[in-house]
């Protein structure tokens, strides 16, 4: 992971040119921008194409200009909190994190062709198209459980589209009774079959290829019956992924995460896995979906659940296990929390620092704390520390730097006085990036991939703060858990 090229303004007696700081800005504000025009006019063309009408012209789906809707709308959000992230570092002492991750998520935005992630791979190869033989060489078919469309191929073509469609947000249009979003009565569950869509009675080839399956084609039936039925599919598929949103709690406003799951399974060199590319090296696809054996194994669990209670499974175990204590006459009184290289102090009540610590536990930056608990920290780990009774000045930290921290308000970061304080503040943000890299390199996160390091590690602060505002929509995609387990 390179490191970034743009130094912030962290004291005001230091030599660096906050211009400079904010001139860096402006062009990647320009470049999201770009970005964001680029997808703007994407959207616009494939609006227009949605208008012509299935005779004469082929109809695309609607999947193609959601995604390009929804990327358009997170490269503006981007563009903003690039600008935003960037003049609050520069311009009042606040930590790298937020400029780090404001800088990092223009890159995931406007990356279109990276290595993929090692989750990725292992769904490929579990849905890995099987090799040819006389029977999967057959024409197959596949019909959603609405009978809305028709999908045509090989047995190994539909086999291995149907693979994927289990472990997606789509899987509720085929696996109902396996799909705990889908509302209502969950009809029998579909399979592939061993005949033509045309014989099944869809006489009209809509898509050939279809623009996610290439080569395997849609098929719908005839005249206004199928004008009809191909509108109400697109409608089914966009209840279908609102209704996953829902079902997890994932706001308007957060990123259309039953959208992007569902076109993120989309095989390589189709037209919305072109379009989806960048998106789909931030989504990890096992953290939101489960294979159908886990979903029979919980099925008991589930029914005792709370119904009306739903959230990213990891993102809810994490808040629940790190929740703050009630308030009691000790835990209230003030305390410190240092480093195990001692180059900051963070202060605040004890029950607050339990709970920054907990979340710590679970993040990469666990290595600065608990180096041992910790297989990415390099060198002889010292020793693990813990939240002590006191004040940071009593532990010679005489400098209140950031009051709150931009992580973990109300809490506060402190440094020492004078020309050290400042060394030590360099040091630790030098200290940060190094373990950050530490941990993607250890479990094989190449440079120029998805920096997780940085991403789970801003993805545990708490909501309301700078870091988490930046964060949101990344938060809502990664999976903590997926990466790093729980120290509990």
């Amino acid at each position: 992971m390179a490191k970034l090229a743009t130094s912030l303004v962290l004291f005001s007696s230091l030599s660096v040119s906050v211009s400079a700081t904010l001139d860096s800005a402006d062009v990647a504000d320009e470049q999201a921008c770009e970005m964001q025009t680029t997808l703007l006019q994407t959207k616009t063309e494939m609006r227009d194409a949605k208008r012509h009408v299935i005779h004469g012209k082929s109809k695309k789906s609607n999947l193609l200009a959601a995604v390009a809707e929804a990327k358009a709308k997170i490269a503006s959000r981007l563009a903003v909190q690039r600008s935003e992230g960037t003049k609050l570092a520069a311009l009042s002492n606040k930590s790298h994190m937020l400029t780090a991750v404001a800088e990092a998520k223009v890159k995931v935005a406007s990356r279109a062709a990276v290595k993929r992630s090692g989750v990725t791979v292992s769904r490929q190869e579990a849905c890995a198209i099987a090799d040819e033989t006389d029977d999967n060489t057959a024409v197959a078919s596949l019909v959603p459980n609405n009978e809305l469309v028709c999908y045509q191929g090989t047995k190994r073509e539909l086999d291995q589209a149907y693979c994927f469609l289990g472990t997606a947000p789509t899987r509720g249009l085929y696996r109902a009774g396996d799909s705990p979003w889908f509302q209502g009565d969950a009809p029998a569950d579909v399979e592939v079959e061993l005949e033509s869509c045309e014989s099944r009675g869809y006489e009209l080839l809509l898509h050939d290829p279809d623009d996610c399956w290439a080569p395997v084609q849609k098929w719908i039936r005839s005249g206004e019956a199928g004008e009809v039925d191909f509108d109400a599919w697109e409608w089914a598929q966009a209840e279908n992924w609102d209704n996953y949103d829902a079902h997890y709690n994932i706001g308007e406003d957060s990123m259309n995460i039953g959208l992007f799951l569902s076109g993120c399974i989309c095989l390589p060199g189709t037209d919305v896995m072109d379009a989806m590319q960048d998106l789909c090296e931030v989504v990890d696809l096992a953290s939101f979906m489960v294979d159908n054996d886990d979903d029979a194994e919980d099925e008991d669990e589930d029914e005792d659940e709370d119904e009306e209670e739903h959230d990213i499974p990891a993102r809810v175990s994490r808040h629940e296990a790190c929740a703050i204590a009630d308030e009691t006459d000790d835990n209230t009184v003030v305390a410190s929390l240092v480093p195990n290289n001692e180059l900051v102090c963070y202060q605040g009540t004890k029950r607050e620092l339990d709970q920054a610590y907990c979340f710590l536990e679970t993040a990469p930056t666990r290595a600065l704390y608990r180096a041992g608990d910790s297989p990415w920290f390099q060198g002889d780990a010292p020793a693990d520390v813990e939240v002590e009774l006191g004040s940071c000045e009593s532990r010679g930290y005489e400098l209140l730097l950031h009051d709150p921290d931009d992580c973990w308000a109300p809490v506060q970061k402190w440094i020492r006085s004078g020309e050290a304080g400042e060394v030590d503040f360099d040091g630790w943000e030098s200290a940060q990036f190094q373990n950050w890299e530490n941990y993607d390199a250890h479990y094989g996160i190449e440079e120029g991939d998805m920096n997780m390091g940085i991403f789970l590690s801003g993805c545990i602060c708490l909501p309301g703060t700078d870091v988490m505002d930046v964060m949101q929509e990344i938060c809502d995609v990664v999976d903590h858990e997926g990466f790093l387990p729980m120290q509990h």
